[in-house]
């Protein structure tokens, strides 16, 4: 599996890079890690990323990083459509 995805690596950084200039925003990753320590449920979700990526090390960290870099421009579409609904209702 870790050669098959060493082949795909080329594609899926040049598809990541050119989302990463795109006029998304992205959230800043350490202050989400700081505010953790004071929410509970972040610290849940950090300790689960944390045993992931010591458990399945390569995936883990391709998986993390393709949700960081593909949730935030679908979090923005959806956010752009609700504010859409709202000022048409």
């Amino acid at each position: 599996p870790e050669m098959q995805l060493a082949l795909w690596m080329p594609i899926y950084a040049a598809v990541l890079g050119i989302l990463m200039v795109s006029p998304f925003r992205y959230f800043h990753f350490a202050r989400w890690v700081q505010s953790a320590f004071r929410n509970r449920k972040r610290l849940v979700i950090l300790f689960a990323l944390v045993a992931a990526v010591i458990l399945f090390r390569t995936a883990a960290f391709a998986a993390l990083i393709t949700l960081y870099v593909i949730g935030n421009p679908i979090y923005d579409i959806f956010r752009r459509i609700r504010e859409k609904k709202t000022l048409q209702s």
